[in-house]
């Protein structure tokens, strides 16, 4: 019998991964845990967030795919410094054929791309930097790029919803036979799910493997008691997240 994988991707996101899953010999099993759901946004004011900036900063897929929903061409993006928070948001900026400029050798997350050489200086060199993200967040990535030297602005281009299931729906997810392993890529997603099982089934879930996209959530993890592996992924794509449960056997 194959395995059973949680997919908690949003649904919209979800496709690939349960595919690939498929492919390669697990029983993907679907658990959205954020919804994302774009933000209205004036087209003056964005525009005059991409002219006042010097460098923008993507901080996610998400947030890549959200603001070219508000922008006709991406002619007003050509002479940015483009900076992507890692790989997969790298990956999706090339799709759109706008040229990424500044991203980490390694990792994904915000202490990863403040140790690249041209946002590591103090002070830094390029100033009035825009980060392109979700509605709130945290602040580490801007807070530092202050502290040595950039002025910052946010442009919030989508929130995230965290979808509600009943009892029935969220009991019927843990039936799975042989339910193995469980693939997380937000801190805030992994906060959910354990909430969504704290009153029935909470047990299970901690006695599944876990595949997570970083140090961080992996010791949020462990905090909150699951008793398995803890797999920590090179980034959130799809394919790290598989490999790294692939590798651990």
């Amino acid at each position: 019998m194959k395995p059973g994988v949680l997919i908690t991707r949003p649904a919209l996101q979800a496709n690939q991964l349960m595919q690939l899953a498929q492919q390669q010999g697990f029983d993907p099993v679907p658990l959205p845990l954020l919804e994302i759901q774009p933000l209205k946004l004036a087209k003056e004011e964005v525009l005059a967030e991409l002219d006042w900036a010097r460098g923008i900063v993507f901080i996610s897929a998400n947030a890549v795919e959200n603001l070219l929903k508000n922008l006709k061409d991406c002619t007003i993006l050509q002479d940015k410094t483009i900076i992507a928070i890692g790989a997969k948001t790298a990956s999706v900026l090339q799709h759109h054929q706008i040229p990424v400029t500044i991203q980490p050798s390694s990792g994904h997350t915000s202490e990863d791309l403040l140790q690249h050489p041209a946002l590591s200086a103090d002070p830094i060199q390029l100033s009035n930097i825009l980060i392109v993200r979700g509605q709130g967040g945290r602040e580490t990535l801007a807070d530092t790029l202050r502290e040595r030297g950039a002025s910052i602005h946010y442009l919030e281009v989508y929130q995230r919803r965290f979808p509600s299931y009943d009892a029935d729906h969220l009991a019927r997810v843990l039936q799975h036979p042989n339910l193995d392993a469980i693939l997380v890529t937000s801190q805030a997603a992994l906060e959910h799910l354990l909430q969504l099982y704290q009153a029935s089934g909470l047990e299970k879930i901690l006695s599944c493997r876990l595949v997570v996209p970083s140090q961080r959530i992996a010791a949020t993890a462990q905090q909150a008691g699951f008793r398995k592996a803890i797999l920590v992924a090179r980034s959130a794509a799809d394919n790290d997240m598989l490999n790294a449960l692939q590798s651990a056997g």
